[in-house]
This record gives C-alpha cells, structure tokens and sequence, in this order.
C-alpha cells in the first residue's frame, strides 16, 4: 500500500503560495503495517530520511479483511481462558458480532433479554459467524451469544441516551426515531 502523505499547514486556516519546502513545513505520512496505521511526522527539509515521530493509531476501517475474504475462505480467530477472542482478527470479530447485532434480520430489537430471541434467530446469527470465521466451536456457542446480548444491551442504550428525550412528549419522542430504526423498533424501545 502506497503511503499517503498530508503537509501541515504552518497556522490554522494559514494558506501559504509558497512551496513547503520554503518553510520547513511538517509531512504527516500514513502507513499500513501489519494492520496498524502508523503515523509519521517528518520535517520536509530533513533530508536524512529519518523519522523524527512515529505513533502508532488505531485502523480507520474495520471489516477489510471480511470484505476480501474469497468465497469459503474465513478468518481464523482465537481464544483465551476466559472466552475472549484474541489475536490478529479479535477486533474483526467483535466488530461483526457488533454489526449482527445492529442488524434487525439477524437480532430483534423488540426483545427485552436473550431469552426472548427464537432460536431460528439466533441459529441463523451463529451461522453467520461460521461462515466468516474460523475457531474451535466447542462450548463457545453460549458465550458468544452471551457477549452479543450485551452488545445489544449497550446499542440499545447508546440509542437511548443519544435520541431519547425524557421532557418531550410521547409524540415528539417518535418523531425523533433514528433514521436506521423501523417506527415500530423504536415505538417498542421509547416504551421500554
């Protein structure tokens, strides 16, 4: 991947005719390793070719690798003592079992715990995470369905707090769904 360098501007909102090199302006390159982005901030009349920071950041985009999975092909992923997923597709992982959750095909909102899910729904979640992913299924099934209840949990609430008004009326409160919400999801989440 080819880097992509961003010149800084010498002031805020400072627009300068003159070349960078002029002013000794600093370059902030980024770069892909191993899937961390890494920024690199050098000076542009630093000829050494050193870097003079460098810090690592998060990924911008998450879901890469899964979207460039080959027909069959799946991401292996694994797991410590306590059930968490580790290593290099863990925040992959937890990031679909996320986008599952947030899908209303796979996971109801209308549903105040797990219990309440039908099991077609939840043999239809566990099914997708198989196909995209590859680890040992033994006893790990309740666990992840387990952890994907709380990321219901804490969507359902991020939704509250950001949308739900407690002042307004009950009108105004559906009128004030999100956009990715149905009126009925929301209807049942402003009487929960």
């Amino acid at each position: 991947m080819e880097p992509i360098e961003i010149y800084a501007l010498l002031r805020e909102y400072d627009i300068v005719p003159t070349t960078p090199e002029e002013h000794n302006v600093p370059i902030l390159t980024l770069k892909m390793t191993q899937g961390v982005l890494e920024e690199v901030v050098r000076h542009v009349n630093d000829t050494s070719g050193s870097n003079n920071a460098k810090r690592k950041t998060k990924v911008p985009a998450h879901g890469i690798k899964l979207i460039s999975l080959e027909s069959g092909e799946k991401l292996p992923v694994e797991f410590d003592e306590d059930q968490q997923a580790i290593g290099e597709n863990s925040i992959d992982f937890v990031w679909f079992l996320e986008q599952i959750v947030r899908n209303r095909s796979c996971c109801p909102l209308q549903v105040k715990e797990r219990k309440e899910i039908e099991e077609h729904k939840i043999e239809h979640m566990w099914n997708i995470i198989l196909e995209k992913f590859n680890f040992d299924v033994s006893d790990r099934k309740g666990t992840i369905v387990g952890h994907m209840n709380s990321l219901c949990r804490d969507y359902r609430h991020k939704m509250k707090k950001r949308y739900f008004d407690a002042k307004i009326t009950f009108q105004n409160r559906i009128r004030s769904k999100p956009k990715h919400v149905q009126v009925d999801d929301w209807k049942y989440l402003v009487n929960f």
